[in-house]
């Protein structure tokens, strides 16, 4: 199953950029603070293999309990985070393969401002094959960038088939 923590990544990415933006604008002091609960909201789905077996089908994660939060000032500076947590389910395209379904819990955080940036994400996540196979999945990725030109990048997924 491909996760895609990367993208969520690149969704905070883009609300703190828009947010910043604003916050710089908005009396050009203070911050500006924005927090999102989430309560049994699909926070993914999409096409996808099993891991294990190379059957197609559909991932979804619902969260059963999340948040985000940002906080950005006017020079620039931002900090956000995501925290969720919930049920995750393959669905293969063909009835006959196995579906799966599980737990998953995920968290990014970043911080970036006029000159620096990083992110860090994590997702784990454990399904039970109605075929009585496991699967699991771990990923780290982070990404960070200086004032220097200084970067660094990896993503890090590991699966587990049984």
């Amino acid at each position: 199953m491909r996760i895609r923590t990367g993208a969520l990544a690149v969704l905070v990415a883009a609300i703190v950029a828009v947010l910043s933006a604003a916050s710089a604008g908005a009396a050009g002091a203070g911050a500006v603070s924005f927090t999102q609960h989430l309560n049994n909201e699909v926070i993914f789905s999409d096409p996808s293999a099993n891991p294990c077996t190379g059957a197609s089908g559909t991932v979804t994660g619902i969260a059963k309990n999340g948040v985000f939060h940002i906080t950005t000032l006017a020079n620039g500076t931002s900090w956000a985070t995501f925290t969720a947590e919930g049920t995750i389910t393959f669905v293969p395209d063909n009835p006959a393969d196995a579906s799966a379904s599980g737990h998953f819990a995920t968290w990014d955080g970043e911080n970036v401002n006029l000159q620096n940036g990083t992110a860090t994400s994590t997702f784990n996540a454990v399904l039970s094959g109605s075929d009585g196979s496991r699967v699991g999945v771990h990923e780290v990725a982070h990404m960070s960038t200086s004032a220097s030109g200084g970067s660094i990048t990896f993503d890090k997924p590991h699966m587990t088939c049984g």
